[in-house]
């Protein structure tokens, strides 16, 4: 029930989020139910080498898809990459773009 609130909730803003829970808790339960248009996996291992390595390719991906909600799971793994975020949502003229950031 707390998940579906959240959820209902989380579908109407357009604000960044960050989800700081332990494990198995139900994130990523809440974050499939706001079918974000993009993810990005840091806890896949090739999806983090591409993206420590080219920290701009999130803003390639945000640019080519032009998604409305982005999901950045296990960010903690790449704090730098919230910089070139920040910008991206800072900087974005078309549609509002809410990030969906996972710690744990």
């Amino acid at each position: 029930m707390v998940t579906r609130i959240l959820a209902a909730k989380l579908a109407k803003s357009t604000k960044s989020l960050l989800l700081l829970e332990p494990r198995q808790v139900g994130k990523a339960t809440l974050i499939g139910s706001l079918n974000p248009d993009l993810i990005i996996d840091m806890a896949d291992e090739m999806e983090y080498l591409t993206h420590s390595s080219d920290p701009a390719e999130i803003r390639r991906l945000i640019e080519r898809n032009e998604p409305k909600t982005v999901f950045i799971y296990e960010v903690q793994r790449l704090p730098r990459i919230l910089n070139t975020v920040q910008s991206i949502v800072d900087n974005r003229t078309s549609t509002p773009l809410q990030m969906v950031y996972n710690i744990h």
